[in-house]
């Protein structure tokens, strides 16, 4: 579960300056956010969040029904906690519990999920809150995030350059 505070200033208090589960997120007015992680994340507050995430507009988009799809499935929910989490979300009310996620499975979920965003070679603003709001849920810093999707990206462009005239000969040329 984390604990969000913000504080005014560069320093955090000074109790929490060795600790090392702390992601610094830098905010706007020089502010400075700080989230303790402790545990590992839950399947349904994962999903809660997202839900809440993509209903907070009022416009569930089709990138977002295929992208809260993946997410669900794997996270290997329970069959019936999607509707009971969406109806909790519309209610207002705070989801935690599921099961507790191990680091691979955070990771994989982490791909999937960047995966299934750039299946069209775009992101939506919609779609990057969603993927902003899965890497704090799993506890994941900016740089990590990056350096976990980073091999996509390499695949990707290396996939994309492949399919271009110049591409294709240096294929040739390689041979």
């Amino acid at each position: 579960m984390a604990r969000t505070q913000q504080t005014s200033g560069i320093n955090p208090p000074a109790i929490l300056v060795n600790i090392p589960d702390i992601i610094w997120d830098s905010l706007q007015g020089g502010q400075i956010e700080w989230r303790v992680m402790t545990g590992a994340p839950e399947t349904l507050k994962v999903f809660s969040a997202i839900i809440r995430v993509v209903l907070s507009d009022g416009v569930l988009t089709q990138e977002e029904k295929r992208l809260i799809i993946a997410i669900g499935r794997e996270l290997e929910l329970d069959d019936g906690d999607p509707l009971k989490v969406y109806e909790a979300v519309l209610r207002g009310e705070e989801i935690s519990g599921g099961r507790e996620m191990t680091r691979k499975e955070r990771v994989d979920l982490y791909r999937k999920s960047w995966m299934t965003v750039h299946f069209n070679e775009d992101e939506s603003d919609d779609e990057a809150a969603v993927m902003q709001c899965l890497r704090e849920e799993l506890h994941f810093s900016k740089d990590e995030a990056s350096a976990i999707i980073e091999p996509l990206r390499e695949k990707a462009e290396l996939e994309e350059e492949s399919d271009t005239f110049a591409g294709k000969m240096k294929k040739i040329i390689r041979r």
